[in-house]
């Protein structure tokens, strides 16, 4: 687990922005109808407005267990650029996350080299796609010092910049690789989704809290896109939950799945999971903020902020082979 922090402040302007987007998920992406509880054990049926699906148990390939990511690799400038561009507090801001700084190295007085991102275009994406292009303005700054806290130095867009983004790279770094929404599928389609997601979920291996065996999955959010050609992947967040008044804990799983596109039929395959456990008021919370292509390789790869504690931290996982994905970079904690 990472390492927490005890001295408690007001939230930044991002972790404003990404709670609001976790609760417009829930609303936009999982009406409450879809919201499918399914038994570890995969013999429950999960019900969607009045619908029912039938989870089986799952077939061989499906329930293979992803190969176990190595240590993230790292961040490349050739094929990110030279930072991450997250929305600032205020409209026409961007905080700019820089690779090379660790949880140990990122500290209340690191000074920042900001001579390669002034002036740089920079484009923006959302979960849907491209968003837009924009440069930084000669007037990035390193942040205020706050004592035991951590931030980001922050740089103002030129205008022209969109409204709302998610995320950015430096120009011609990145592709978009749009997400689409549960939300356009059918009844039937919608419910079949969630219902092979929590048959995933139940199946996966390293399920290694007590607390938590026996107890239903909730799938809160899915996503599909395309990484390759022939190939339909999708990006969902599974959570249990142990309902004790004294100890209220959950478990977060982050799970990638692949299968081919050109048969609707053909099962899922795990490609990749993360789980966190912890007290509900100090889990770690995952949320895919964009899909893009990076690099000269176009590598497919989905950029994820972590929410705990009064701050945030940013990851990239990257597509390595078929049905194969694994944790790129993990940037440095910044909050109190």
């Amino acid at each position: 687990m990472r390492a927490r922090f005890s001295l408690r402040t007001t939230r930044s302007a991002a972790s404003r922005v990404l709670r609001a987007r976790a609760g417009a998920l829930l609303v936009l992406l999982l009406p409450l109808s879809l919201l499918v509880a399914v038994a570890c054990t995969g013999d429950q049926q999960p019900a969607a407005r009045g619908d029912s699906a039938t989870v089986p148990p799952p077939p061989t390939d499906s329930a293979a267990a992803p190969v176990a990511a190595p240590a993230a690799l790292g961040w490349s400038d050739t094929a990110a650029g030279p930072a991450l561009f997250v929305p600032g507090q205020n409209a026409g801001v961007a905080q700019l996350v820089f690779p090379s700084f660790t949880d140990s190295t990122l500290t209340d007085t690191s000074h920042f080299d900001l001579t390669g991102v002034r002036g740089a275009r920079v484009d923006f994406f959302t979960r849907a796609g491209a968003a837009g292009t924009a440069a930084v303005a000669a007037d990035a700054t390193s942040p205020s010092r706050e004592e035991e806290c951590t931030s980001w130095p922050t740089a103002r867009l030129a205008s022209g910049a969109p409204a709302a983004w998610a995320v950015g790279f430096s120009a011609g770094h990145a592709t978009p690789i749009p997400l689409d929404s549960i939300e356009a599928l059918s009844r039937a389609d919608s419910a079949r989704l969630v219902a092979d997601v929590a048959r995933l979920a139940s199946a996966l291996p390293n399920d290694t809290a007590p607390a938590f065996r026996g107890l239903p999955f909730t799938v809160r959010s899915v996503r599909r896109f395309s990484p390759a050609p022939g190939v339909q992947a999708l990006v969902a967040d599974v959570r249990r939950k142990v309902n004790q008044e004294a100890n209220p804990r959950e478990e977060h799983i982050l799970l990638i799945a692949e299968r081919d596109s050109a048969q609707a039929s053909s099962p899922w395959t795990p490609a990749y999971s993360e789980r966190v456990a912890d007290n509900e008021e100090t889990i770690e919370s995952s949320d895919v903020l964009a899909a893009v292509a990076l690099g000269p390789a176009r590598t497919p790869s989905l950029v994820i902020g972590r929410e705990y504690n009064e701050g945030f931290a940013y990851a990239l996982l990257e597509r390595a082979a078929a049905k194969r994905w694994r944790l790129r970079w993990s940037s440095a904690y910044a909050g109190c």
